[in-house]
């Protein structure tokens, strides 16, 4: 099937698997609800296994998808779509939705995570680039939501895309709604990952569910946070909407270290206040002056500091700064694939972003 407009849910093919191999279907009177595609997963036919290992494992007689890594359906590639799947967690693992795949290095991604059961990043948006997850840049009610999510027994997870907006559930509990989706793609192939091994029963793709009553967090960046930084060896790069500098949108995997910067001028002497949020390696200098130097990685689920997240106001400096134009560095090393990024907000005084150069 080629990529057009006939990959769309206005057309007439629509592909099932039943107990046997893939076969042609008609074409539905509405497109609301309508069946495109559905798979047992008690076989790895019909399925595309481009990164880890699957395989069928069988438990009280009923045959499912044992999956560490990602497994798409072949020759649909969709805009607006609804993808629904059961799912069994034998231990902590990340089981998910892949939704608009591009490729390897670029695609939607949304995922539960039974570890954190009941708590506020139970169910995860973590859109991939270059490679890298991305969900230590993509925090808060924007892109996170409470959830329970079971161990040891089956539950449902599904997502539904519509435009730029997704609703990811678990079960009938509320969704995350997440308003604004990070990649530009606006169709892509779909199925399924995780991070450490789960269980994939009964998927089944169709056309998406309406939620336009449904509202989401829109993220914000916070009052004087900077937008726009220069990337020595690359250019002017520009945030996320909350403020957030995704580098892994800009860089490929081969690169470990950049220098950012950005010239700011004081009309007067002022006390500067800098807060920031990072991972994983930082050093924030001004006018070439060593201002801040650490480490903000993942440690574990024991508290949200442990998880290292990006967060604007997680550290915070005060320096009596005399007026004129300053420049402000940040040399940022990644050490781990979840989340390269930094956060900068200044305040104090009538400060002025100066002009790329």
């Amino acid at each position: 099937m080629t990529r057009c407009a006939g990959v769309c849910l206005g057309l007439a093919v629509v592909l099932m698997l039943g107990c046997g191999g893939p076969r042609i279907g008609e074409e539905a009177q509405s497109t609301v609800g309508r069946q495109l595609f559905t798979h047992s997963l008690d076989s790895l036919d019909g399925l595309d296994i481009p990164a880890g290992t699957a395989r069928i494992v069988e438990k009280d007689g009923r045959k499912a998808l044992e999956l560490e890594g990602l497994v798409l359906v072949p020759d649909l590639e969709l805009e607006d779509v609804g993808i629904e799947v059961e799912v069994f967690a034998p231990a902590p693992c990340y089981p998910g939705i892949v939704f608009r795949f591009a490729d390897l290095g670029a695609f939607e991604l949304a995922y539960a995570v039974p570890a954190v059961s009941g708590q506020s990043d139970a169910i995860q948006y973590d859109p991939v680039f270059n490679r890298s997850n991305t969900w230590q840049l993509h925090i808060g009610p924007a892109y996170q939501k409470q959830a329970t999510v079971p161990t040891g027994e089956w539950f449902t997870l599904r997502v539904d895309v519509e435009g730029e907006r997704a609703a990811i559930r678990v079960e009938n509990q509320p969704p995350l709604v997440v308003e604004r989706l990070s990649h530009g793609q606006t169709s892509g192939r779909m199925g399924l990952w995780t991070f450490r091994p789960a269980r994939f029963r009964n998927l089944s793709v169709t056309s998406p569910r309406s939620f336009e009553d449904l509202s989401g967090e829109h993220p914000q960046a916070p009052e004087g946070a900077i937008d726009v930084w220069w990337l020595e060896g690359t250019g002017t790069i520009t945030t996320e909407p909350s403020g957030v500098l995704n580098l892994h949108r800009y860089l490929t995997p081969s690169d470990t270290e950049v220098r950012l910067v950005r010239h700011f001028a004081l009309d007067e002497e002022a006390a500067l206040e800098v807060t920031f949020g990072y991972s994983d390696e930082l050093r924030l200098s001004l006018d070439g002056e060593l201002l801040f130097e650490g480490t903000h990685i993942f440690t574990g689920f024991e508290s949200e500091e442990a998880r290292g997240w990006v967060r604007p106001s997680d550290n915070r400096l005060v320096r009596r700064t005399r007026a004129g134009r300053h420049t402000l560095e940040a040399v940022l090393r990644v050490t781990e694939p979840f989340g390269w990024g930094l956060t900068v907000t200044l305040r104090g005084g009538e400060i002025r972003l100066l002009p790329m150069e």
